[in-house]
């Protein structure tokens, strides 16, 4: 690639070498998706002149997406810089997304990776035109007052709201002026997963076991639980499972079941319910526990935590 990119390795890092940058000319873009729509800016400031702004409107969120949005604003500042008159160098094109930094310097095929090419094709034209071409792609944190930022991501929001406030096509990069970008694969796959997950909601709401698993505990099979469980292996999700419905083969519920005469706890004498959490006779296995998770060993955010047996030892 003919230009450079630079990610610093924190926000307050970027703000400060933000701070002191000196190129005369200084080019924002960014992506945006508001209320429902997908809109690209990029303006461009110049030392001494007033700035200039080129903006896109690129479909429904069902059609594009954000990180589309932010490609097309790098190609639109290379138009911007392209068209500028008496160029100096060093400049910088400054983004507050890293992705689409970090996806100009992979050459593998991704989706939007076209508009990559683009903005890569772009580039190298203007570097051939220019013996003293040195221009440097920054990331710069996004919301954190930085003004030309800032003023991107109004002029995004802007074009987000309507193509009405599409730039002139003339002024647009030549694949922009005529015809509409291709559907966003991503884009796509999004809106079949939403309605594949509210049909099947649909279709779960009508089953017979609904109401049982419902009253057991009526986020178990919400997208959180499926998410947490979709990489466990079938031993771990059947105790997880069990332990969520109270089904664990702990003495409360075999008691319940009649396998055994008592469901108190044999060390304790509390009744063991689904959670032993302090029961003096588990202190090591506790303090294994305590070791590679932390606080987290003794926390178990409601509505997760179900009822546990008490008694007045220290847990830990």
């Amino acid at each position: 690639n003919p230009w450079n990119t630079h990610i610093t390795n924190s926000k307050e890092e970027a703000i400060q070498e933000h701070e002191q940058l000196a190129d005369t000319i200084q080019v924002y873009s960014d992506g945006s998706g508001y209320k429902g729509q997908i809109g690209a800016a990029a303006i461009l400031f110049r030392a001494g002149k007033a700035p200039r702004t080129l903006r896109y409107h690129l479909g429904t969120d069902e059609e594009h997406t954000v990180f589309e949005a932010e490609e097309v604003g790098l190609t639109i500042a290379a138009k911007l810089i392209a068209t500028e008159p008496r160029l100096t160098f060093p400049l910088s094109i400054l983004i507050d997304d890293q992705a689409s930094i970090q996806a100009g310097e992979s050459f593998y095929t991704r989706p939007g990776s076209y508009l990559v090419d683009r903005f890569r094709r772009m580039m190298q034209i203007t570097a051939r035109r220019h013996d003293n071409f040195e221009i440097t792609v920054r990331w710069v944190p996004g919301h954190s007052d930085v003004h030309g930022n800032e003023e991107a991501d109004k002029q995004a929001k802007l074009v987000a709201e309507s193509r009405y406030n599409n730039s002139p096509p003339t002024e647009l990069p030549h694949y922009l002026r005529h015809r509409a970008l291709p559907l966003s694969i991503s884009a796509l796959k999004e809106v079949h997963r939403k309605a594949t997950q509210v049909r099947w909601e649909h279709l779960w709401r009508k089953s017979p076991r609904y109401a049982c698993m419902n009253r057991l505990d009526p986020e178990l099979l919400q997208c959180s639980f499926i998410k947490l469980t979709a990489s466990f292996p079938k031993r771990l999700t059947s105790l997880y499972m069990s332990l969520r419905t109270g089904h664990a083969p702990l003495n409360k519920h075999l008691h319940r079941i009649r396998i055994i005469e008592s469901p108190h706890c044999p060390h304790c004498q509390r009744i063991e319910e689904t959670v032993h959490l302090s029961c003096p006779f588990y202190q090591h296995e506790r303090r294994t526990l305590l070791n590679a998770l932390g606080r987290k060993a003794s926390s178990i955010s409601s509505p997760h935590r179900p009822q546990c047996h008490s008694t007045s030892c220290t847990i830990y």
